[in-house]
């Protein structure tokens, strides 16, 4: 067993890597041994199963919640083989990922009419295979509270803060491939003028109103908690 992750985020979560006998990624295990960990512990396996349910997939085959009581939760998860996506790098660069990203959106979470969020759908938590998404992962936030249009800014909006910080500007070539991603959007689910026209302020509205559903992480959200006036630079960027 191989310690990756010691309670990141302010997590109470411990993840680690579980091996076969060649020294290879076999599975993932979480566990907790508080409260609100072993709570989105519980949330995550919920939110498996959910997603095997969609691929048509048996839930057994992908997680098990291997221990669980009021005091501590284990959580095994089948390792998926691929590449993590990277919000960090320019949106140029990110734009094939998030446009595969928003198609694999539509076709997983349509299947129930958008009746479920993931609640953490970011380049971050998605493994690909040749620019394509293959796998979702870290569902601990699912939920059936937010609107599909909270995962879609959450996805989209981080490589623009990212760039924002970086920068201190977004080319006008970059809003226009965000926009180009947003009326793809709005081809395949609602979304409110907020979300075309204000899109950081209407995601930093969707955080600060549902912070029961983020707990101790709200604070790993950079929209989250940065400031109203970075929000409103960002979004200047969107007014042209």
């Amino acid at each position: 067993m191989e310690i990756i992750r010691n309670c990141s985020h302010l997590s109470s979560v411990y993840l680690a890597l579980i091996l076969d006998a060649h020294i290879k990624p076999e599975k993932v295990m979480k566990c907790s041994f508080e409260k609100e960990g072993i709570k989105d512990i519980l949330n995550e396996y919920k939110g498996y199963c959910w997603y095997a349910h969609q691929l048509n997939l048996d839930q057994n085959e992908i997680v098990n919640l291997y221990q669980y009581n009021h005091s501590f939760a284990i959580l095994k998860i089948k390792f998926h083989q691929g590449e993590l996506g990277n919000p960090y790098l320019s949106i140029e660069k990110n734009y094939n990922r998030l446009f595969s990203a928003l198609t694999y959106y539509f076709n997983t979470f349509k299947k129930t009419d958008y009746s479920y969020s993931h609640g953490d759908y970011s380049l971050s938590n998605l493994i690909f295979l040749n620019e394509k998404v293959d796998w979702i992962i870290d569902w601990e936030h699912f939920n059936d509270l937010l609107p599909p249009e909270f995962d879609i800014l959450n996805c989209i909006m981080e490589p623009c803060y990212f760039k924002f910080i970086k920068t201190g500007k977004i080319s006008n070539n970059e809003v226009n491939q965000i926009k180009s991603l947003l009326h793809y959007a709005a081809n395949n689910i609602s979304l409110s003028d907020a979300a075309v026209n204000m899109p950081a302020k209407c995601l930093s509205s969707y955080y600060n109103a549902n912070k029961q559903i983020f707990g101790s992480q709200y604070n790993k959200y950079p929209l989250a908690i940065c400031s109203e006036e970075t929000i409103n630079k960002i979004d200047e960027f969107f007014k042209f």
